[in-house]
């Protein structure tokens, strides 16, 4: 089997704009190898980047318009054309070949490393709803069909699987790595997404949900937030809840992620950002707000004035007020969010009201900056 034919036999009359890429090297050393440029990828139309046959080679489960900005390809929500395909990833490792079988028999099962396997699914009619791929992807994991229930790897319209023609490089498997292996091949084997929804009970959203490919938030933030805003006028918040009070958000560097994973950021409103993927481990806030004032200006608009700033941080000072004006200790997570407002001398006040209401010691005084 030719990654040619595969990629015809998944994307039909339009195979040449599937989005691939292709390395020799170990995926796991891309970054130390100053490499990370691999991960973006290119329609196999472009010549440089088809896959070699002794390279790492992937391809994403949907199609993509280019970036009307530069005519660049790239693997965007918002520049999501139509899912192809839906994959199960790592069958008889991670995941229970018993919970995989409560689908119907693939199109194909490719094994990628000993004994574990890709099962992959070829649509009967293009999936054009991202919204709809994006909860039949959410709905299997959190139904079982990963052992601890989550695996970011799964999620999303812009991700990546492998090709059947290739190697896994990884270092664990040696020089060489491990020769990838199509065992089973039935490409007359084709599903709607309704029909691999069904076995898990999933509701999928009704088609035109939304426009952004994520679900809308079930809950706003009390008060104004100006940079909830902005990043929910985007289509940037998922609409997933935090356990302490944040939203789950796109990562607006998700660039810089490894496999050009989204996944793992969150926003606190009035409080924080914090990606927890390591190119993003330093990125906080003062970045966040930096990163949308600059879009803004790209799209023409006015940047963010200091009013926007004001409004936010005050959300998070007026909550804090609360807190000392009912008698009540705050928490060492009450007092860490204020290291989020930038505005030190309203932070400076705040504390001074903290010690004369709560007879704060000198020794308590916490520095957020």
């Amino acid at each position: 089997m030719t990654n040619e034919a595969f990629l015809e036999a998944c994307f039909g009359a339009d195979w040449q704009d599937a989005h691939v890429t292709s390395f020799a090297e170990p995926p796991e050393a891309l970054e130390t190898l100053g490499l990370r440029k691999y991960w973006a990828g290119d329609r196999w139309r472009r010549a440089w980047i088809k896959p070699a046959p002794a390279g790492n080679n992937y391809f994403t489960i949907s199609l993509f318009n280019d970036d009307p900005a530069d005519g660049r390809a790239r693997r965007r929500k918002k520049l999501f054309r139509a899912a192809h395909v839906f994959v199960v990833d790592d069958v008889g490792t991670k995941t229970d070949p018993a919970a995989a079988a409560k689908l119907p028999p693939p199109s194909w099962k490719l094994e990628t490393s000993p004994g574990s396997f890709h099962w992959g699914y070829i649509l009967a009619v293009p999936e054009r709803d991202a919204p709809r791929v994006t909860a039949l992807l959410d709905g299997v994991i959190a139904a079982g069909l990963c052992a601890d229930r989550k695996d970011p790897g799964m999620k999303g319209v812009t991700r990546y699987v492998r090709l059947p023609a290739g190697r896994n490089t990884k270092a664990k498997y040696g020089p060489g790595g491990f020769t990838c292996r199509l065992t089973e091949w039935h490409p007359e084997r084709r599903f709607t997404i309704d029909e691999l929804a069904a076995p898990w009970g999933i509701a999928l959203p009704r088609l035109g949900a939304t426009a952004a490919g994520r679900s809308r938030p079930t809950a706003k933030p009390s008060g104004r937030d100006a940079l909830f805003g902005h990043l929910d006028g985007w289509g940037m918040i998922t609409g997933q809840r935090t356990g302490d009070g944040g939203f789950m958000c796109s990562c607006p560097w998700t660039d810089e992620h490894t496999g050009g994973a989204d996944t793992g950021a969150a926003y606190w409103p009035g409080g924080g950002f914090k990606c927890h993927h390591g190119h993003c481990e330093k990125k906080d806030r003062r970045d966040l707000i930096a990163w949308i004032d600059a879009k803004l200006r790209a799209e023409r608009k006015p940047g963010l004035a200091s009013e926007d700033f004001r409004d936010a941080d005050r959300l998070e000072l007026d909550r804090f007020w609360r807190i000392l004006a009912a008698g009540t200790c705050p928490t060492s997570q009450d007092i860490a969010q204020l290291a989020h407002v930038p505005g030190h001398g309203d932070v400076d006040a705040m504390f001074r009201a903290a010690r004369a209401i709560l007879a704060f010691s000198s020794s308590r005084r916490f520095q957020p900056y």
